[in-house]
């Protein structure tokens, strides 16, 4: 399954411009960050909503979380250190399709004011 993986990062990443890798220190003056994965969410969400406004393609690229190490293999890989954690990579470019928008939310997944 891994090695699925990496085929699928090395295919967006080979074909986009550019690769954005958003990553955050976990202490801060002694202090442990505790809303980083929060964020860098939010960065990575900017970020491609920015390519978008640019007429750029994009697409998040996770690498946090996993059975696989994917994350160590990459910081192996890019040369970051311990005390830094990645949370993605941004990949962006021309887009090679466009898509139709999503056509909304199932009826069936909507609650209101209760679950």
């Amino acid at each position: 399954m891994l090695w699925l993986i990496f085929i699928l990062m090395a295919r967006c990443l080979r074909l986009a411009a550019v690769a954005i890798v958003v990553c955050s220190e976990l202490v801060c003056a002694d202090e442990p960050l505790r809303y980083w994965e929060e964020d860098c969410s939010a960065a990575m969400q900017n970020i491609l909503l920015a390519a978008n406004a640019l007429g750029l393609g994009s697409v998040w690229l996770g690498v946090k979380h996993g059975d696989n190490n994917l994350e160590g293999k990459l910081k192996t890989l890019l040369d970051v250190p311990d005390r830094i954690a990645m949370m993605g990579i941004a990949a962006i470019g021309w887009p090679l399709e466009t898509k139709d928008p999503h056509k909304g939310i199932d009826a069936h997944s909507l609650h209101i004011n209760k679950w």
